[in-house]
């Protein structure tokens, strides 16, 4: 305290806390506006803007009167998990509702279309200064996607998630797997809250405490604003074999009076990134990718998310284009699902390394639950590989035969052919093949889970690779579920929607959908359905 207060006394002022990369701009520009004040000595201004940053104990209104009453235990249910998830994983967070709180959480029945967009917008905040205002208004859409589909208790859950992460000062991430990710489609799980999430929380709060704490002491700060420039956003690799590693390296630039921190999140894990940092105001740095090409065949793109704390865009995209001529090819002409008949089949694939590469076969086998005898020998000839958009082309490999019985188990039968090589680098090469005999529901038997008293839809398929059939009707035994041919699906594979009409009685529902076809040999398709009603 006397070192601050001499410093000030002497007309020095430090710089204000560094704020984490991830913060988001609304809390940053208040946290900024605060150390402004601080600067220009209007510790009263500082004072009150103080309120407006988030604080460990929230409090909260919850206005379901627009929620169907059928809904509002199961959403309420809901917003209290996300809250829950949220203690856990950020010790020291409370949450108590109140009639004027921190946060508003409502519901509206269908919100705006999203800017840019032609789809309405699923949840949408609006954050005021007023303080007799809640901080964050957060409406959510009853009814969201294109087509608009009902929202569920999941998408409940990961709205109110993303609701309080807004709220304690995260920025939107670009992954959809973690809380912050944004998007206005259902997602069929719950997000998670990620460890990057969860640190930028504990270190906002600590930047709020630190100005807490220079408010009181009536400490001049400057305000330390960092300014990201990136060159280039994106990168073009050279041409690469697959294997190989292929290494990208972009400038980072601060233009700003204050250290600009970062750290940088890959969307694939075979991207290696440079660890965080911080560079200094007026300074440079040279960061680094590299991609594994090992798993990809063909040319493919990359993403780097780059969290920084640069107050107007604190999330920046790197594009890592990755040229990429495939070590070897795997084809087969009936694709790697196919149907076996009663006789059984002789199923070949084709392994084509690249020209100078050698690729050995040593041995083969086949796992899984398919019967067959491998073999292989060296071939070449003339075949097309689709995948590449290449038509028909003189090649030279090697021809493996898998001579399958037709004495399969009913469903899809799932195994792998591995080949086994010479070449130290792709020295076990695996190829899942999948087969069937005639026309199989998938899943063979629909296990809705556990529902309430509310609509539900679900769907299955009917499949018959390489060989067109048409449906000619569907029917359910059930009262509560419907079953309904998918409009546009087929000829090979058709889409089954089954609705629940939520007026089920308590206990274990069962019921029997037939799908009739126009094969005479599998004229009906029958497919159990089971649910547990609540």
């Amino acid at each position: 305290m006397l070192v601050a207060i001499v410093f000030a006394a002497l007309g020095f002022q430090a710089l204000g806390p560094v704020l984490p990369p991830s913060c988001s701009p609304s809390f940053q520009a208040t946290a900024l506006s605060i150390e402004e004040a601080l600067q220009n000595h209007d510790f009263a201004k500082a004072s009150d803007r103080l309120r407006l940053l988030p604080k460990p104990s929230i409090t909260f209104s919850w206005d379901d009167q627009k929620v169907p009453a059928a809904y509002r235990s199961q959403f309420r249910a809901s917003g209290d998990a996300a809250m829950s998830m949220w203690k856990t994983r950020v010790p020291g967070l409370t949450f108590s509702q109140k009639p004027k709180g921190d946060i508003r959480i409502s519901f509206e029945p269908v919100l705006a279309l999203r800017a840019g967009t032609n789809m309405p917008a699923a949840h949408v905040g609006f954050w005021s200064e007023d303080p007799t205002a809640p901080r964050l208004d957060y409406v959510i859409g009853l009814k969201r996607g294109s087509p608009l589909k009902g929202s569920e208790e999941t998408d409940i859950f990961n709205d109110v998630a993303y609701c309080v992460g807004s709220y304690l000062g995260i920025s939107d991430g670009v992954y959809d797997t973690y809380t912050m990710g944004t998007t206005d489609l259902s997602r069929p799980v719950r997000t998670a809250i990620s460890g990057t999430e969860s640190g930028t929380v504990h270190r906002n709060l600590q930047v709020v405490r630190t100005l807490q704490e220079a408010v009181k002491a009536k400490t001049p700060l400057i305000a330390a604003k960092s300014d990201l420039f990136i060159d280039p956003l994106v990168v073009d690799g050279d041409p690469a074999i697959q294997g190989d590693r292929v290494e990208f390296h972009v400038q980072l630039s601060n233009r700003g009076n204050g250290p600009l921190a970062f750290s940088m999140f890959p969307d694939c894990g075979c991207t290696v990134v440079t660890d965080p940092g911080v560079v200094s105001p007026g300074a440079n740095r040279v960061v680094s990718f590299a991609v594994d090409t090992t798993n990809f065949t063909t040319n493919t793109t990359k993403h780097v998310a780059v969290y920084t704390n640069d107050p107007t865009t604190p999330v920046r995209m790197v594009t890592l284009n990755v040229k990429i001529k495939p070590r070897f090819r795997l084809l087969s002409p009936l694709g790697d699902t196919f149907v076996v008949p009663n006789g059984g089949l002789k199923y070949a694939i084709y392994l084509i390394p690249a020209n100078g590469t050698s690729l050995e076969p040593i041995s083969a086998k086949l796992t899984g639950p398919i019967s067959a005898k491998v073999s292989f020998a060296p071939w070449q000839g003339v075949l097309p590989d689709p995948e590449l958009n290449e038509g028909p082309l003189p090649r030279k490999g090697y021809k493996f035969t898998l001579d399958i019985s037709g004495n399969l188990i009913s469903g899809r039968n799932q195994a792998t052919l591995q080949i086994f090589t010479s070449n130290p680098e792709f020295p076990d090469i695996a190829y899942p093949i999948n087969a069937q005999k005639g026309i199989i529901a998938l899943p063979e038997e629909v296990y809705m889970g556990l529902v309430g008293k509310v609509p539900k839809s679900f769907r299955f398929q009917v499949s018959r690779p390489g060989t067109p059939f048409k449906i000619l009707g569907v029917t359910s035994n059930s009262p509560n579920i419907k079953a309904s041919l998918v409009a546009g699906t087929g000829p090979n594979t058709y889409s089954i929607s089954l609705q629940y009409d939520g007026n089920a009685r308590a206990g274990e529902l069962m019921a029997a959908v037939k799908v009739r076809t126009n094969d005479p040999k599998q004229p009906i398709i029958d497919v159990p359905v089971r649910a547990m009603i609540q």
